[in-house]
């Protein structure tokens, strides 16, 4: 299950920030986190599904499918017939609308394109107001969405801070090579800002030769 649930809170939880989770669920699980996941049928459409198996779309609904650019016509289909994409979205909707304590995503990027990574980093960035931890080996996903993250390795916790501080650490993980260019580059004397975007790094390589 790709997005999942807890209604229990847990000190490793940083409030009013998303926790990126640089491992895998079976260390949250070691951690004290008890998930739960969403139950569905494929042959339902997504009005009942979205509804809890009633059939009236409300405001809040259609509000929410604007802001994740969802057209309102995937509310008549069926489960089965999703795109990946488009049920991910579905999915992330249900939890927003049923209020979860604490939305857990797990690997949600994998298999995503770049549109609709867009619009859900944009909609969780700041729109959503609930606790929230993502679960991901992509570190440009994770800094594109999270401002603390937490690295297991082993089942232990080697790095728990704000996001910004890993890249001048001497933490060994898998670096995008965007970092890894910003990193040669400030050993060699130059003194770029950490980014994740192609377009900032080019900007500050600009300023910083001007």
């Amino acid at each position: 299950m790709e997005i999942m649930f807890s209604n229990k809170s847990n000190d490793l939880i940083k409030k009013e920030v998303i926790t990126g989770i640089y491992g895998d669920k079976v260390d949250l699980i070691n951690n004290g986190f008890e998930f739960i996941g969403i139950d569905y049928d494929d042959e339902w459409t997504v009005k009942r599904f979205l509804n809890n198996y009633k059939l009236k779309v409300d405001s809040n609904i259609l509000s929410i499918f604007t802001e994740l650019e969802i057209s309102y016509s995937l509310l008549k289909r069926k489960i089965k017939d999703l795109s990946k994409g488009q049920f991910k979205l579905i999915l992330l909707v249900y939890v927003i609308l049923n209020k979860k304590n604490i939305l857990i995503l797990d690997y949600y990027d994998k298999g995503l394109s770049y549109k609709y990574k867009k619009r859900i980093i944009n909609y969780l960035k700041n729109k959503y107001d609930g606790s929230l931890i993502v679960i991901s080996n992509d570190l440009v996903f994770l800094n594109s969405l999270c401002n603390y993250l937490i690295v297991f390795c082993d089942n232990k916790i080697i790095y728990n801070d704000i996001f910004d501080k890993i890249y001048t650490s001497n933490i060994k993980i898998e670096y995008p090579e965007i970092t890894r260019f910003i990193r040669l580059a400030n050993k060699r004397g130059a003194k770029l800002s950490y980014t994740v975007d192609n377009k900032e790094l080019l900007k500050d390589i600009y300023r910083s030769v001007k």
